[in-house]
């Protein structure tokens, strides 16, 4: 038994069922929220200076930041992301995908933490579609035969 089965055993309790359905959900919220003001971005986008300065909730809302785009494209993109992700969630279960968006999660923050100003600040921008992306490759490694039409 490896240390993730361990884990799951002992936490899996805690796991959030249906995660990418929330994420999802709350990135629509949010790409209407932008239509309305596009300055509520300034409050969201992970950035190491105010997080340091106590606006700790960037460590979380900048996974919810839509990709920018057009009514069309949202629906699109986050429609993959459901589709990828639900798709992830059955095949692992709803712990291991947690974990596996929690260590994306961790892993942009050091990054955003340990990079130069301009560095971070093209992360900490992008930083949930490049987690969301990287889900994508998960789904085509776990699912390689599978067509989207």
């Amino acid at each position: 038994m490896n240390l993730l089965d361990k884990l799951e055993r002992k936490f899996g309790e805690f796991a959030i069922k249906g995660l990418m359905i929330h994420i999802v959900g709350l990135n629509l919220l949010i790409f209407f929220l932008l239509k309305i003001n596009p300055m509520f971005i300034e409050r969201l986008y992970l950035n190491r200076e105010l997080v340091l300065k106590g606006e700790v909730w960037r460590l979380v809302s900048y996974i919810l930041i839509p990709p920018q785009g057009s009514y069309f494209w949202i629906l699109f993109s986050l429609y993959l992301y459901y589709l990828i992700g639900t798709g992830l969630e059955h095949e692992w279960g709803s712990f291991k995908f947690n974990i596996y968006y929690l260590t994306g999660m961790i892993a942009i923050t050091a990054a955003t933490f340990l990079t130069s100003d301009i560095t971070s600040l093209f992360i900490g921008l992008a930083a949930g579609s490049y987690l969301n992306l990287s889900l994508l490759l998960a789904f085509a490694r776990i699912y390689p035969n599978y067509q989207i039409n």
